[in-house]
């Protein structure tokens, strides 16, 4: 073997693929569904309060509810959140309460803390153009804005808002 093919080798032993290799999961988009006071409080804390893990089978003690259908509808506001950039902090699993009722499938985040840090992974939020006779709806607006969230008003959610 000659001396430039030795170094080759030599080099390729030293290497380590963590070391050179960016990988991450492919969650995609999650949205989570609330009603505009929750989202009120969800502004004003930065936080989610997450629940108490009811699925024993993972070994975490709180989770967040999230699912895939972006056509979900419950209580006027769709957040819009980065599963990407979640699935490199938490644990995401899919969740199904139905066998055969795909519409029902869920995506649990979990954790072993009671808050989850919504503001690192808000894509957008679209809120139900309804709800801006709410007397809530002022404050929820500002706090949006005074921290640069996207958001928007939409007639409904099916395929609504800027996604």
């Amino acid at each position: 073997m000659n001396g430039e093919m030795r170094e080759h080798i030599d080099k390729f032993k030293n290497f380590s693929m963590k070391d050179h290799l960016v990988e991450s999961k492919n969650i995609g988009i999650l949205y989570h569904f609330t009603h505009l006071m929750n989202l009120y409080f969800i502004l004003e804390s930065k936080t989610f309060l997450t629940r108490y893990n009811d699925l024993p089978k993972y070994n975490y003690d709180y989770s967040v509810s999230c699912t895939r259908n972006k056509s979900f509808i419950w209580g006027g506001i769709r957040i819009m959140l980065d599963g990407d950039k979640i699935s490199n902090r938490f644990v995401i699993k899919p969740v199904s309460y139905f066998k055969f009722n795909k519409s029902q499938s869920e995506e649990r985040i979990f954790t072993n803390k009671e808050t989850f840090p919504i503001f690192d992974y808000i894509i957008q939020i679209d809120i139900l153009e309804h709800l801006k006779n709410d007397d809530k709806f002022d404050d929820v607006q500002k706090m949006l804005n005074d921290n640069n969230i996207k958001y928007n008003l939409v007639p409904n959610f099916k395929g609504g808002g800027g996604d």
